[in-house]
């Protein structure tokens, strides 16, 4: 889950509302981690914290490593996954083409 994401991620003081659609982008490139909401960067940090086996990978959901709890309580309308980190040019690109296909205003 990207909501409360640990090292910057949302919470509920950050106002999250119902009937809302938001855009959340994360680019990994090893070396380095960026976490984008609605566009606009949030954190970024040189020592990533994304599972890097699928096993241990959730999506709406958080996991301490041993066990999957706190589960999100909402409608993910879509994942895109990319066999490589974009640059910053298509990570952009990409997201003006969410934001105009589910009516989200960038940050």
């Amino acid at each position: 889950s990207l909501y409360n994401w640990p090292i910057g991620g949302l919470d509920s003081t950050q106002g999250l509302v119902n009937n809302r659609n938001y855009l959340f982008s994360i680019v990994d490139n090893v070396s380095s981690f960026k976490y984008y909401y609605d566009g606009a960067l949030q954190t970024q940090s040189t020592t990533p914290t994304i599972p890097k086996r699928f096993s241990t990978f959730c999506v709406g959901c958080w996991f301490d490593g041993a066990s999957r709890y706190r589960y999100l309580d909402a409608f993910i309308a879509e994942i895109i996954i990319y066999d490589r980190a974009l640059s910053n040019e298509e990570r952009i690109d990409v997201e003006k083409y969410l934001a105009k296909k589910w009516a989200i205003k960038l940050g």
